[in-house]
C-alpha cells in the first residue's frame, strides 16, 4: 500500500511539473460588428481559450461566439426575416510586459476563420414565399491588447479590447470588442 501511495504521489508531481506553463482562459464582452460601414449588429460576446506560456510570450488557441443577429422587413408586398449566427476559431500570439507589480499589460495578434449561419424567410403576399439557408466563412486578422491582473498564484483576470477585421471584405468591415475574463494557469 504505500509503495502504491509513493507511485501516485509521484506521478502527481510528474503531471503537475508538465503541466507548467499551460493556461485556460474564459472571456465575456460585448462587440460591436459593421459591414461596408454599416451597423449590422452589437452583441454579447464569449471565448473559451487555452494557451501556452513561456515568459513575455503566449500563443493561444480559441472558440469565439460573436454573437446573433435577427431582423425582419417588409413593404406592401411582402416581408423578409433574417436570422443569423457568427462564430470564429483563432490563433493568437500575445507579447506580455512584465512589471513588478500584480499587473501585466499585453499585445497580440489573432488570424481567424470566421463562419456565418444564416436562415432567410421571406413570405410575399400576391407572390411565392420561401425559406433558404446561408453558410460562409472568410478568413481574418486582428490586433489585440489589454492587461491581466494576478488575484491569486494561478488565476488572473483579463481585461482587453480586440479589433478583427475580415480578408477578402472591404475594408470597412470590422469588429470591435472589450471582453473581461479569468485566466487559470496550470
Amino acid at each position: 500500500m504505500k509503495k502504491l501511495l509513493i507511485a501516485t504521489v509521484l506521478a502527481g508531481f510528474t503531471v503537475s511539473a508538465q503541466a507548467e506553463g499551460w493556461y485556460v482562459q474564459g472571456d465575456l464582452g460585448y462587440s460591436n460588428l459593421e459591414y461596408e460601414g454599416i451597423h449590422v449588429i452589437s452583441d454579447f460576446t464569449q471565448r473559451i481559450s487555452a494557451g501556452y506560456d513561456w515568459g513575455n510570450w503566449r500563443a493561444a488557441i480559441d472558440y469565439t461566439n460573436v454573437g446573433k443577429l435577427g431582423r425582419s422587413v417588409s413593404n406592401e408586398y411582402a416581408s423578409a426575416k433574417v436570422s443569423a449566427k457568427i462564430t470564429s476559431l483563432g490563433i493568437s500570439t500575445f507579447y506580455n510586459f512584465y512589471t513588478d507589480k500584480q499587473f501585466t499589460p499585453y499585445i497580440g495578434g489573432r488570424l481567424s476563420y470566421n463562419e456565418l449561419k444564416a436562415t432567410v424567410s421571406i413570405n410575399g403576399r400576391y407572390s411565392a414565399t420561401g425559406k433558404g439557408k446561408v453558410k460562409g466563412s472568410v478568413s481574418g486578422v486582428g490586433l489585440l491588447g489589454g492587461v491581466q491582473y494576478e488575484i491569486h498564484k494561478n488565476i488572473d483576470l483579463n481585461l482587453g479590447i480586440e479589433y478583427n477585421r475580415p480578408l477578402r471584405l472591404s475594408e470597412e468591415t470590422h469588429q470591435v470588442g472589450a471582453n473581461i475574463g479569468l485566466r487559470y494557469n496550470f
